[in-house]
């Protein structure tokens, strides 16, 4: 059996591309979306899956029509393929939680047991799975199995088409910074020089600037676009403020449009993004309140706060060592903390994070914004 791939790029489970040009992340994005092909009313109670070793790549080849390359590349990744009628497909990684979505299994169980073990559970539950399920076949694989009912498709290149006009039409003049692409996220970061001075001028009437500060004041605002069409995330856009070279900080969840059925889809993010000048507004009224709050124990409350929203301790030693200087043994203000702790993205890229790591933790300080910060402003010692 023989399965046409020519036009098919291959892409592995380790896929990833960088750049800091737009215009090559879009033709990046686009060839990606030719190499992707969505598989529409597929019965969900008809998928199947199996396992097996790379030593079979090449009797699966002759046998299946699937490219060795891609075999060898799953073997040493999930061991997983997935047939439906005559149709067979490597699953990529990215794959495995919506297969689980779909046959309705969920565990921590589930990653530990072997390829083998998982193929069978996975077809006792898929036999009993109802509804239609939207396959996402990329680089030659099945990177997501979706339910064709609720999942909206919002191909990811007009997405960042979108995000750039609306942003040109309301901010002028924006800075590509850098953009990523994976086959499970994609993500872009444009600076807002044009709307520096206004947002600034908000931020400085309601703060008082006579005081000593740790960082300076002159922040360059930012905005950071996310998306996934593997059904990780919604085509979201994050208004973010950048402190020193490469450290860039958020305090709320931007606008989000999520990629389902019902939603509106890129007309609705289109309208969405004209929200993005309020969100600015709110970072700068929490910076604010930020800076008019006395933390008597900053260093404790550092260890207390980071442990809470989960930032590892190995990305904050400079972090601890700036407030410690800073304060000489005495209190800061919170918005000098907040800060410091924001600076562990900087840390963790220099270590060598990668990128996804580092939005990670870009998430994990923003939720620093949603505790109740007395509660971390604790004498005595504090075990880290």
């Amino acid at each position: 059996m023989e399965k046409n791939t020519s036009t098919q790029r291959l892409l592995g489970d380790d896929y990833y591309y960088a750049t800091h040009d737009y215009d090559e992340l879009l033709n990046e994005a686009e060839s990606v979306e030719l190499a992707s092909e969505w598989k529409h009313d597929i019965s969900s109670a008809n998928i199947e899956v199996s396992a097996f070793e790379s030593i079979e790549a090449g009797e699966i080849e002759k046998e299946q029509g699937i490219n060795y390359t891609t075999l060898l590349d799953t073997g040493n990744n999930t061991q997983l393929l997935l047939h439906y009628g005559s149709e067979h497909y490597c699953v990529s990684n990215t794959a495995i939680d919506s297969l689980f979505d779909t046959a309705k299994v969920s565990g921590s169980a589930l990653s530990r047991v072997s390829p083998y073990s998982l193929a069978l559970i996975l077809n006792k539950c898929l036999e009993v799975a109802k509804g239609k399920s939207l396959l996402l076949y990329r680089g030659d694989k099945i990177c997501a199995c979706l339910s064709e009912n609720i999942y909206k498709i919002m191909p990811i290149p007009e997405l960042l088409k979108a995000t750039k006009l609306e942003l040109e039409s309301k901010f002028g003049e924006i800075d590509f910074k850098e953009g990523n692409n994976s086959i499970m996220f994609t993500d872009a970061l444009w600076e807002l020089p044009e709307a520096q001075s206004e947002l600034l001028d908000k931020y400085d009437k309601e703060v008082e600037t006579h005081r000593q500060s740790l960082y300076s004041h002159a922040y360059m605002p930012a905005v950071r676009f996310i998306t996934s069409d593997i059904g990780k995330c919604s085509a979201t856009l994050i208004p973010m403020f950048r402190i020193s070279n490469k450290v860039y900080f958020r305090l709320n969840d931007g606008i989000k449009v999520e990629h389902k059925k019902g939603m509106g889809g890129i007309a609705t993010y289109k309208t969405e993004i004209s929200r993005i000048f309020a969100k600015f507004n709110d970072i700068t009224k929490v910076m604010a309140e930020m800076a008019k709050c006395e933390i008597a124990n900053p260093l404790n409350a550092l260890v207390l706060m980071t442990k809470k929203v989960g930032i590892p301790k190995r990305f904050l030693g400079e972090a601890y060592e700036d407030i410690e200087m800073f304060t000489n043994g005495g209190s800061c203000y919170m918005d000098d903390l907040f800060l410091a702790i924001a600076s562990c993205t900087g840390t963790a890229t220099r270590s060598g994070a990668s990128h996804w790591r580092v939005l990670e933790l870009e998430e994990a300080v923003s939720k620093i914004m949603s505790l109740k910060w007395s509660e971390y402003d604790i004498p005595g010692v504090v075990a880290w």
